[in-house]
């Protein structure tokens, strides 16, 4: 996980400053935290990049704000924001999908229709290289 992203930094900022490292598999930033999470080929490139952003005499800068590399955490501490599919995947588990996606959006459109206030989530980029 990268913290400390400065605004408007991207996936492909965040891969090109931290491909010194090594060869990157995934890459992803969430603006709104201003964190990036990146998955590294190898464990030596993630231990090297970890290493450089605490080195007191460098550190790693993207665009002209130091940020801090650490270890992510492989299970998430909530239960709550693990996701689980409901039925295993299959014809039935598309046309639950269709469903959800039809309630979600009735429900959407009565919210609006009663004056409600939503929040909207940004999109978070993805970029895969296999």
């Amino acid at each position: 996980m990268v913290a400390g992203l400065p605004p408007g930094c991207g996936v492909l900022e965040l891969k090109s400053r931290l491909e010194a490292y090594g060869p990157i598999a995934r890459a992803r930033v969430d603006a709104s935290a201003a964190t990036g999470y990146v998955t590294f080929r190898s464990g030596a490139a993630a231990v090297a990049a970890i290493a450089a952003s605490v080195d007191p005499g460098g550190g790693i800068a993207i665009g002209s704000k130091k940020v801090l590399v650490v270890q992510a955490s492989e299970a998430p501490h909530n239960s709550r924001t693990t996701i689980r599919a409901a039925e295993p995947a299959g014809r039935s588990s598309h046309d639950a999908t269709v469903k959800n996606v039809t309630d979600n959006s009735a429900i959407l459109s009565s919210k609006a229709a009663s004056g409600a206030t939503y929040k909207v989530r940004e999109i978070v980029a993805y970029d895969d290289l296999f």
